[in-house]
């Protein structure tokens, strides 16, 4: 859908309102805040990624999908797999995940890797003060 302008509200709809009119609900509040357990937020995230409109998947890609790689993906990484070989919507999305090089174990990483499929490729590592930045409000 492209940008549109709805007279009756006199606000643009776009893909990110339609992204965020979902992810704003407040069922969605743990997603945001990363304050329950990895467990609930997987859940979370799936149920997102299922409910956003199918054109703005990639939203969810660079934003909770993206933390939670980056945070759990060495624990879930049997889930990430199965996402990515069972569901069609988690595929667009991951493509959109940016994933550098060095932040997850080396075995983990190549698994994500092959799960993810051809499109989906690490970026390259970070110094060591970049890393600490990027890792600071996942473990908060």
């Amino acid at each position: 859908m492209e940008n549109d302008y709805d007279h009756e509200s006199g606000e643009w709809v776009t893909d990110w309102s339609r992204y965020v009119a979902v992810e704003e609900q407040p069922r969605y509040d743990g997603l945001r805040t990363r304050t329950v357990p990895p467990e609930v937020e997987w859940r979370l995230l799936l149920e997102l990624l299922a409910e956003v409109p199918d054109d703005v998947v990639f939203h969810v890609g660079c934003g909770p999908l993206q933390n939670f790689v980056r945070a759990h993906g060495a624990a879930f990484v049997d889930q990430l797999e199965a996402a990515a070989r069972d569901n069609e919507r988690f595929r667009r999305a991951v493509i959109e995940v940016d994933l550098p090089a060095g932040m997850l174990p080396e075995t983990v990483e190549a698994r994500l890797v092959a799960a993810f499929g051809p499109r989906f490729e690490l970026l390259p590592p970070l110094s060591a003060a970049e890393l600490a930045e990027y890792r600071a409000p996942l473990d908060g």
